[in-house]
């Protein structure tokens, strides 16, 4: 935490581990064969929630023109409207018991 704005990486962050998991699971699929769309197993499952992972996070398509705005310039992050101050690990320790 550096006090800044972290939309370009957080966008970053959300594409690839959404594809990664779907490519995941997708693959599971292929080892299981048949079985792997039936219920029996959890790797229908899984591949089901790592596609509508996709939905919630965001399209690939809407993270690419994100991405895409920022390495053409055309997308800059604004200011916070308040700044964050950076992080200090001595604030988070404390001491026993109060956290």
């Amino acid at each position: 935490n550096q006090g800044l704005r972290n939309t370009r990486e957080a966008s970053l962050a959300k594409w690839f581990a959404a594809d990664a998991a779907f490519d995941a699971a997708n693959e599971a699929i292929q080892v299981y064969g048949a079985y792997g769309y039936s219920d029996e197993y959890d790797v229908e499952r899984y591949l089901r929630n790592s596609r509508a992972s996709v939905i919630y996070e965001g399209t690939s398509e809407i993270h690419q023109l994100m991405q895409a705005g920022y390495a053409l310039g055309y997308r800059q992050d604004g200011a916070l409207r308040c700044e964050l101050p950076a992080f200090d690990p001595q604030v988070w320790r404390g001491a026993e018991g109060e956290r």
